[in-house]
């Protein structure tokens, strides 16, 4: 908070008026180019500086400020360290120009009421435009890593003879079920995106590593599921008594353990607690 004194001990200066200043001009008091000016009256000014950040004065003799400034003013520091480095820059504008707004209310019109409101209203807005940024990139790093193991998964079915002959006769079943986890893990997190509480402070990599991370561990637990398909300990009902599981049947497993996050460690605990019993 500023507040003029009668006299300048360093190299600002006193203002009479703040009436007559305008965009492009220099605050005398504080030293700064007000590059969007947000209000101004004889007693105050608030603006936008060269960098962005609200600024505000007002005249020693303005009256008394209502018992809500300090907390406002406070939080529009709060609300202004917020990073905004991924924000597009005519959101960043629109965010700031609120905060100005918010302190010209308590200061220049003494509404401290109307100034949380706008607040409220600025924390909500930048705030849902982070999260959407930080969403978009979980899921581009989702998307990018399901379309290599789609790809991957066609094309080992495409040479899947050759697969079989160097790997096992299990090999293609296996690697069609990861990626048929990885695509349900996909499903998955587009379902309940929303849902997940995300911050883009973490930065762009960490969110990339989030995704690729989350469809391994869909592709991890697919592969499981598949093996339990073949040994019969879940979806028995597919294969005849002694016939081995059809491979739809080892596909649906990897699928829908990439949609449940709950199927491959109830499985787990459901064999510990047999091989529990057992011993």
């Amino acid at each position: 908070m500023h507040i003029l004194n009668a006299e300048a001990t360093g190299s600002g200066s006193t203002v009479s008026s703040y009436d007559t200043f305008t965009e492009g001009d220099e605050d005398p008091y504080q030293r700064k180019k007000i590059c969007m000016l947000i209000a101004k009256d004889i007693d105050f000014i608030v603006y936008l500086d060269d960098k962005g950040s609200v600024e505000w004065a007002f005249r020693g003799t303005y009256a008394e400020l209502p018992k809500g400034a300090a907390p406002i003013l406070n939080r529009v520091s709060e609300l202004e360290a917020i990073p905004l480095t991924y924000i597009p820059a005519p959101v960043q504008l629109a965010f700031r120009r609120m905060l100005g707004e918010a302190v010209a209310r308590v200061i220049g019109f003494k509404d401290d009421v109307r100034a949380t409101e706008i607040l409220d209203k600025a924390e909500r807005y930048i705030k849902s435009f982070r999260e959407s940024i930080a969403r978009l990139w979980h899921l581009q790093s989702t998307i990018a890593t399901t379309v290599v193991f789609v790809l991957g998964g066609l094309a080992i079915w495409w040479c899947r003879a050759a697969v079989r002959r160097s790997l096992g006769p299990g090999a293609v079943d296996l690697a069609l079920a990861s990626s048929a986890g990885v695509v349900g893990g996909f499903l998955s997190f587009a379902s309940r995106s929303r849902e997940v509480e995300v911050d883009p402070s973490a930065g762009r990599p960490g969110y990339y590593f989030m995704g690729v991370a989350r469809s391994l561990g869909a592709a991890s637990g697919a592969v499981v599921a598949a093996i339990a398909v073949k040994l019969k300990l879940i979806l028995g009902f597919m294969a005849g008594p002694a016939g081995p599981a059809p491979l739809m049947g080892i596909v649906l497993a990897g699928l829908i353990a990439g949609v449940s996050e709950r199927l491959v460690p109830n499985l787990v605990r459901s064999i510990d607690a047999k091989a529990g019993s057992n011993g």
